[in-house]
This record gives structure tokens, C-alpha cells and sequence, in this order.
């Protein structure tokens, strides 16, 4: 699970793990099996749900992002826990974007290519949930595209983190942080000819 589900099993994992030492059974074998079901759920996350995820996106001709798949109701939770609500009416699927700058370029030429793989998400999945939480900021034309549907209803991006702390507690270097949602009904070109119009 992503958008942070990693930290969230760490930050069970620990409390866990001393209640299954402390607590006499059954309740500590309980607890010992949260513990396995939590260092399962943290590991899994690299070594399998990642790459898997890094793979598909490669495959839909994304450069820089990488479409982490979200259970729809962690991100609706997430959302509500946050205090915002949009329209979520016909989503199915939801995803996390990330940005991989593992092999950045200059900054133009990273901006451009992220532009396009926001594009080419919008497009590949209409209707669907994407949400983030990044300091890289996001390119001008996808921040339109976000306005647009917050108007509608369908997005929210704002300052601030998502309602599940990083483990372990740590700031950002730099930047500010921000979330979002959107519910993108088309991508950032269309959105371009539209508003031209």
C-alpha cells in the first residue's frame, strides 16, 4: 500500500513487537503474528510492489514517474482524514505519483519530460484518482489542469503532508511540501486546446 503505507507498518512494527514480548499468550502470539504481518507488509513494499510498479510504468512510456497502484479506499481515508473531500463519483483505481529523479538532467529538460508523463498518466487513466505529497513542483500546465478540476470538484492540492507520519520523524531538506488529489477527466494537452478556445 502506498502514500506512506511503509511508515505506517513501521510505526506499528515497533509497538508491536514489544507487546508480543511483554504480553503472556494468546495475546502476545497475536501481537507476534502483527509484528511478521507488518515487517512482511514494509518489505514487500521494495521488493516487489516497487519494482513491479517501476516495470509498469516504464511500460506505459513513463520517463520520470512511476504509478504506485493505491487501494481507492486508503486514498479516499487519507482524503477524509485530511479534511478535504472531492468528487471521487466513478473512480475505480487509484495511484500515487512518483517522480524518480535518480537520473536527473537539467532542470528545463527534467520539467519537460515530467510534463509529459503527467500527460500521458492523465491520458492513460481518465477518471481515475492520483494523489502525491512531493517538494518538486509541479509543472505549470499540470497545475492548470489541477485548478480546472478543483473547480469542478475533483482535486485539491494544498501545503502540508498526508495524515500518516514519516518514520522516522524527519524534515525535508528543502522545498515545501505538498499534497494533492486530482480526479483528471482528461490530460494536460486537451486541457491546453480547451482553455485556447
Amino acid at each position: 500500500m502506498a502514500v506512506r503505507g511503509k511508515d505506517l507498518a513501521l510505526w506499528l512494527f515497533f509497538p508491536s513487537a514489544v507487546l508480543a514480548v511483554f504480553l503472556p499468550r494468546p495475546a502476545g502470539s497475536v501481537f507476534f503474528a502483527f509484528t511478521l504481518a507488518c515487517g512482511a507488509w514494509f518489505w514487500l513494499h521494495y521488493l516487489v510492489y516497487v519494482p513491479r510498479a517501476r516495470r509498469a510504468s516504464r511500460r506505459l512510456g513513463l520517463a520520470r514517474v512511476v504509478l504506485l497502484p493505491v487501494p481507492p479506499w486508503w486514498a479516499k481515508a487519507l482524503l477524509r482524514l485530511s479534511g478535504r473531500r472531492i468528487d471521487l463519483s466513478g473512480v475505480r483505481r487509484a495511484f500515487e505519483v512518483h517522480v524518480d529523479g535518480s537520473r536527473a538532467a537539467g532542470v528545463a529538460e527534467f520539467c519537460r519530460v515530467l510534463e509529459r508523463d503527467l500527460d500521458l498518466a492523465a491520458r492513460a487513466f481518465p477518471g481515475e484518482l492520483f494523489v502525491w505529497e512531493t517538494a518538486v513542483p509541479l509543472p505549470a500546465r499540470f497545475r492548470a489542469l489541477v485548478r480546472e478540476e478543483a473547480r469542478r470538484g475533483r482535486a485539491v492540492w494544498e501545503k502540508g503532508r498526508w495524515p500518516v507520519p514519516v518514520f522516522p520523524p524527519r524534515r525535508r531538506a528543502k522545498g515545501t511540501v505538498r499534497r494533492g488529489a486530482v480526479v483528471a477527466s482528461r490530460g494536460i494537452d486537451q486541457n491546453d486546446k480547451r482553455s485556447e478556445r
